[in-house]
């Protein structure tokens, strides 16, 4: 019994240094730096730091962009301001303008009016005097050569419109 103790001690022995044997060499597979475990850990340790490095490119670029926005809303308010103030100056000049095309307006209007009346008048006295000057001719039967014919106020009126 010894002997069949010894043999199953024996065989147990060689089966767990076969295990051990086995398991040492799937060890050194996954700790193998091109093929297992330990490549994975590579690639991850190497994926970790690209993406720490892209989120603090990230990061510095939002910062410009925003220092950047910042300074463009600034601007923006700033010709906002200018503007404004550009835009009331201008409705002031405009309503300035405006009452001044208005005055002048009115002073044509009343300034020609004037010189319609006169120039009526004016016609008036030249026509009185044109018949006049016909009267004369038609009693002393002397033709005046060059003068033309005496135009009637409705002839005037037509010719001005």
């Amino acid at each position: 019994m010894d002997q069949t103790f010894d043999a199953i001690l024996l065989l147990v022995s060689g089966a767990a240094g076969l295990y051990c044997f086995i398991l040492s060499r799937r060890l050194k597979a996954l700790q193998d730096m091109k093929t297992g475990i330990g490549a994975s850990i590579l690639a991850m340790t190497n994926a970790i730091a690209q993406l720490n490095a892209a989120s603090h490119d990230s990061k510095q670029q939002t910062a410009m962009a925003s220092n950047q926005l910042k300074s463009l809303l600034q601007e923006a308010d700033q010709k906002i301001t200018h503007m404004r103030a550009l835009t009331q100056a201008l409705e002031q000049k405009s309503k300035q303008t405006s009452r001044e095309v208005h005055d002048v307006h009115n002073e044509l209007s009343s300034a020609m009016h004037g010189l319609l009346l006169q120039s009526h008048q004016q016609i008036e006295e030249l026509t009185g005097l044109m018949r006049q000057l016909r009267a004369l001719q038609n009693k002393t039967n002397t033709p005046i050569q060059g003068l033309p014919p005496t135009p009637t106020i409705h002839d005037l009126r037509a010719k001005a419109s």
